[in-house]
């Protein structure tokens, strides 16, 4: 049975871990970095690792524009599946301070995801009003993922009413009891639903980091909150993440072993 982990940390998740995770075995997934010198090595994995696609982001707790430039290049190359995570962290002072920055780092990486046609990974805390006062700028990207989706089923609803192709990720939080996202992940349609670990982090009690393979636990709570049959409920799934990324010229680049070995190794229904 195939998994799909929507979002992590493969970099840093090997720091942590060690080269056995690595062995992803039937799971498939996208894996976030950073910083030029963590999506350098990312990426070198990822072409060894057909079944894991690579994505690269501005952190807002990491406002940098200088990396703007770094960002078009992955674009203009098809280097990467989608931009993320981007978005907004509001949830320290020292991060609010920060808001100018974030506003204008995450206008400009939704522009270039526009402009080249590329899928996005959001991240936000406290920063729902900002999303809200982006839709037109997301409606115009092919498709937008809410990386761990910290609201509840209101702010769900809205995102889709208003013409976003919106998709919501839930992690370990659902493992943790957390109401809101078990509320949330209820209200949602199933096609609207994605799963990730965002390993190595988003940790459950003593846990020193999260492991790839936690990515089942996640789709065994998940499919008991939506109350489907488990092996339905992962193949819906799969296809959620496999609809995302098709949107991805990344998948679509000519002369990319890893992209058409990835198609060629999941199916869509």
């Amino acid at each position: 049975m195939d998994f799909f982990d929507s979002h992590f940390h493969l970099v840093e998740l090997v720091k942590a871990a060690g080269d056995s995770q690595l062995d992803f075995g039937q799971i498939h997934g996208c894996s976030c970095a950073l910083d030029p010198g963590e999506f350098e090595i990312m990426e070198k994995i990822c072409q060894k690792n057909r079944d894991i696609l690579p994505a690269f982001g501005i952190h807002p707790q990491n406002p940098d524009e200088k990396l703007l430039p770094y960002l078009e290049n992955l674009l203009s190359n098809r280097r990467i599946a989608a931009v993320g995570e981007i978005g907004f962290d509001f949830f320290s002072q020292e991060d609010r301070k920060n808001r100018p920055a974030q506003e204008k780092v995450w206008k400009r990486c939704l522009n270039l995801a526009a402009e080249y046609g590329f899928p996005v990974v959001i991240h936000n805390r406290k920063a729902m009003d900002m999303i809200y006062s982006s839709i037109k700028e997301l409606s115009h990207v092919p498709a937008v993922m809410f990386h761990s989706f910290p609201f509840g089923p209101v702010e769900a609803r809205t995102i889709l009413g208003r013409g976003v192709d919106a998709f919501f990720s839930f992690g370990k939080n659902l493992l943790r009891g957390s109401v809101r996202n078990r509320e949330c992940i209820k209200s949602l349609p199933l096609d609207r639903i994605l799963l990730e670990t965002d390993a190595p982090f988003q940790t459950l009690g003593p846990e020193p980091f999260t492991k790839s393979t936690d990515i089942e636990l996640v789709y065994r709570e998940a499919a008991v909150q939506c109350r489907a049959g488990f092996e339905d409920f992962v193949e819906a799934v799969g296809n959620n993440f496999l609809r995302f990324f098709r949107r991805s010229p990344y998948l679509h680049s000519s002369g990319n072993d890893a992209s058409s070995t990835f198609i060629a190794s999941t199916a869509v229904t």
